[in-house]
C-alpha cells in the first residue's frame, strides 16, 4: 500500500506548482452539507500537508486553503490560527464546529460560504445577515436551524450581488440577482407571497427545491405551484408531506423545465423535460406522463404508492402512455408491487434499462429470514410460512416474466451477480442484456434482490437459497448464456477477506441459483464462471452439485464454459487448485452421461489462469482426451 501511495504522489510532483496547488484544493474542499459535527475537524484536509514536505510548502503559503479549513476548525483557538493564514481570501463560516457564534458572526464581511446550523443566546444570523449590508464575497449561504428557527424573530434582509447558491429555513427580503440555486426548508401560511418575490427577483434562477417534510397543507402548496406557471426554471424538487394525499392541481406549463423530482402530482406540461423522479400516487403518475413525451429517464422511488390500495388503469380509464425517447426506467418499489400494471400501459420503444428491486425481507413480513438446517432446528416456526411467500413471489415473477422478455429480439445473456455485507444481508443482482451486446452498462433488465439471512453454524453446505423464486422471471428460451459474477476477494472490502465464510456463502447461494436455472433452461449455450481466490480450495460449487445430483447431462446443448481467473499473481499453478478438480470432474460426468454422440464439442476458456510451462501441455492434454478444445488468455 505505501508504495502505491509513493507512486501517486510521485506522479502528482512532476507537475507545475499552479497546476499542483489547484488540485490539492479540489480534494481538500469542503462542502458545507457534508459536514458533520462529530468529525474531527482539525484531522481532514490537513493531512494532505503530511504527505511530503513539497505539499506543506504549496500549502501553508496558500491562502484560500485556510480559508476553507476555517468550515472545519475545532475550536476557537484553531480558527484563530487558521484565520491569521488565510490573508485576504474569502473564508467558510460554519456553525457545526465548535467555534464561538460570535467569534464567526465577527468576520462576516469576509466570507464566501457560509452554513449555519443554529443560532444562540447572543447570536441571531438573522440579524447578522442583516447589519452586514452588502456581502459581494458570499457565494453559498445555507440557513438549516430545524427547530431553533424560533428564536430567529427577525425577518431575514440579504443583500448578496454575487450569491450563487441559497437554503432558507426562513422567510424576508432576498436581493441576489446572481442567484442561480435555491433551496426552501420551510413553508409558513405567508410562503407564497414569499416565493413569488423571489422568483420575481431573481431574474436568473434555474434550480428551485422546496423540501418542506412537514407541510401537508394542499392549498398552500396549490398556490404556490402556480407561481410556477410560465418560469423559466430548468430544475425543480418538491418534497412535502407525502402521506397527504395531495389531489392533482390545474397543469402548468414549464418550458424550459429539464428535470423534476417531485413526491406529489405535478402536472407540468414541459415539451424539454428528459428526467423525471416520483414518489407519489402511481395513477396520478401516469397521468402526468400522458403530458410529458419527450421524458428519456423515469425513476419511480420507493415510497411510490397507490391511494385506492390497488393499481388498475382500466378502472381509471388510463390510456397507454408512450414514452418514444426514454431508454431509461428505475423502479425502485418492490418489483412484486404494481409494476407489471404499470409495464402494461407504458409503450417504451427505445427502452434498454430496466432497473428493479426485491427485499425479500419485506415479504417476510419485516422479519429477519432465517434459514437453518433441518437437524439444527427441526422446529423452525419460521419454515412453516415460507410456502406462502416463496409461491406468491414466484407467481408474481412468472407474470412479470412475458413483459421482461419481451424488451429483447434475439439472444440474452443473463448475469447473476452475488454479494454480502460485513452485517450478513446477501444482495444478488440479476442483469440481462442482449448477447450481441459489447458493454455491460447495456444491460436492458437488473433486478436487484437483497435479504437477511442466517444459515446453520458450521454447515455450510446446508446453505438455502431464498432468492430461487426470482428466477421465475428470466426462464426464457432466449437465454444462451449465464454468467456467474463475485466481488474479487483480493481487491474487494476487507471483510471479504476477514471473514472468507461471507464469501463462499454467497458464491454457493450463486451456485444453487444457476443450478435452478439450468433445471428450467434448455438452449443454455455458453456458461462463464468467474473464479476467485477462495476457489482455489473450495472449488465450483455450481459444477460440483450438478456432478453430485447427476445433472451434468441437462446441458447437452452447452458449448462453451469460459472460466474468468481472478487469482493474484503469482499463486500455485492452478493445476492444483480444487476448482480445477471440479471442472474435470463436471466435464468427465456429462462425457459419461450424454454419451459422446450426443454431446456437442465443448470449447474450455482459461481466461486470467497461471498453469506453470512444464504442466500446461499436460493439462491441455488431459481436457482434449475428454473432447474438448482449450483456450488460454
Amino acid at each position: 500500500m505505501y508504495n502505491k501511495i509513493a507512486h501517486v504522489v510521485d506522479c502528482f510532483n512532476v507537475l507545475p506548482n499552479e497546476l499542483l496547488v489547484q488540485i490539492l484544493l479540489r480534494a481538500g474542499d469542503i462542502e458545507p452539507s457534508t459536514v458533520e459535527q462529530e468529525y474531527l475537524f482539525d484531522k481532514w484536509p490537513l493531512t494532505l500537508r503530511e504527505v511530503c514536505r513539497r505539499w506543506r510548502d504549496i500549502l501553508d503559503s496558500c491562502p484560500k486553503f485556510w480559508a476553507t479549513l476555517l468550515g472545519v476548525a475545532a475550536d476557537d483557538e484553531a480558527w484563530t490560527a487558521m484565520f491569521e493564514r488565510a490573508g485576504n481570501a474569502p473564508i467558510f463560516i460554519n456553525t457545526m464546529n465548535r467555534v464561538s457564534l460570535a467569534a464567526q458572526a465577527a468576520e462576516i464581511a469576509r466570507a464566501g460560504r457560509v452554513h449555519v446550523s443554529r443560532d444562540d443566546g447572543t447570536t441571531s444570523w438573522n440579524d447578522v445577515l442583516s447589519r452586514a449590508g452588502s456581502l459581494p464575497n458570499l457565494s453559498a449561504l445555507r440557513l438549516d436551524r430545524a427547530l431553533a428557527v424560533r428564536s430567529n424573530s427577525t425577518p431575514l434582509q440579504l443583500r448578496a450581488p454575487n450569491l450563487l447558491s441559497l437554503a432558507l429555513d426562513c422567510e424576508g427580503v432576498i436581493v441576489a440577482p446572481a442567484l442561480d440555486s435555491i433551496e426552501f426548508l420551510s413553508i409558513s401560511p405567508t410562503f407564497p407571497s414569499f416565493f413569488r418575490s423571489v422568483i420575481e427577483s431573481c431574474g436568473v434562477l434555474r434550480d428551485v427545491s422546496i423540501t418542506a417534510r412537514a407541510c401537508g397543507n394542499f392549498r398552500l402548496w396549490q398556490e404556490v405551484f402556480v407561481a410556477l406557471d410560465s418560469t423559466r426554471i430548468t430544475s425543480l424538487t418538491v418534497a412535502l408531506a407525502a402521506v397527504n394525499a395531495f389531489s392533482s392541481p390545474p397543469a402548468i406549463s414549464m418550458a424550459s423545465l429539464l428535470r423534476l423530482k417531485t413526491n406529489v402530482p405535478t402536472p407540468i406540461i414541459s415539451p424539454s423535460l428528459s428526467e423525471l423522479f416520483v414518489d407519489c400516487d402511481l395513477s396520478e403518475m401516469a397521468s402526468m406522463l400522458c403530458a410529458l413525451p419527450s421524458i428519456r429517464k423515469l425513476v419511480i422511488g420507493k415510497y411510490a404508492y397507490c391511494r385506492t390500495g390497488r393499481f388498475s388503469f382500466r378502472d381509471n380509464r388510463i390510456p397507454v402512455v408512450i414514452l418514444p425517447y426514454c431508454d431509461n426506467i428505475v423502479y425502485q418499489p418492490p418489483a412484486t408491487q404494481y409494476l407489471t400494471e404499470l409495464l402494461s400501459i407504458l409503450h417504451v420503444p427505445r427502452l434498454s434499462r430496466l432497473h428493479l428491486n426485491v427485499d425479500l425481507s419485506v415479504l417476510w413480513g419485516g422479519h429477519r429470514v432465517e434459514f437453518y438446517g433441518r437437524e439444527d432446528f427441526p422446529e423452525n416456526p419460521v419454515s412453516t410460512t415460507r410456502p406462502t411467500w416463496s409461491n406468491r413471489l414466484t407467481e408474481s415473477m412468472e407474470i412479470l416474466s412475458p413483459h421482461l422478455e419481451d424488451l429483447f429480439f434475439n439472444a440474452v445473456t443473463l448475469r447473476i451477480h452475488a454479494a454480502q455485507s460485513r452485517s450478513g444481508r446477501t444482495v444478488v443482482e440479476f442483469s440481462a442484456r442482449a448477447s450481441s451486446s459489447t458493454s455491460e452498462q447495456d444491460c436492458a433488465v437488473v433486478m436487484e434482490v437483497s435479504a437477511d439471512l442466517l444459515t446453520s453454524s458450521g454447515s455450510r453446505q446446508d446453505y438455502k437459497s431464498p432468492f430461487s423464486p426470482i428466477l421465475s422471471a428470466f426462464c426464457w428460451s432466449s437465454v444462451t448464456t449465464i454468467e456467474l459474477s463475485y466481488p474479487d476477494a483480493v481487491s474487494g472490502p476487507d471483510y471479504w477477506r476477514e471473514d472468507p465464510d461471507l464469501m463462499f456463502g454467497a458464491i454457493e447461494n450463486t451456485g444453487r441459483l444457476a443450478q435452478d436455472l439450468l433445471r428450467r433452461t434448455k438452449s443454455l449455450e455458453t456458461l462463464v464462471i468467474c473464479v476467485v481466490d477462495i476457489m482455489e480450495e473450495e472449488g465450483i460449487p455450481l459444477l460440483r452439485y450438478m456432478v453430485a445430483d447427476g445433472q451434468a447431462n441437462i446441458l447437452v446443448h452447452l458449448r462453451e464454459i469460459r472460466l474468468v481467473v481472478r487469482s493474484p499473481v503469482g499463486e500455485r499453478d492452478c493445476g492444483d487448485s480444487r476448482w480445477w478438480t471440479d471442472v474435470r470432474a463436471f466435464i468427465t460426468e456429462r462425457r459419461i452421461t450424454c454419451g459422446c454422440a450426443e454431446c456437442l464439442p465443448l470449447r474450455i476458456v482459461f481466461d486470467g489462469a497461471v498453469f506453470y510451462p512444464d504442466t500446461l501441455g499436460l493439462r491441455v492434454q488431459e481436457l482434449a482426451g475428454l473432447g474438448c478444445v482449450v483456450q488460454c488468455f
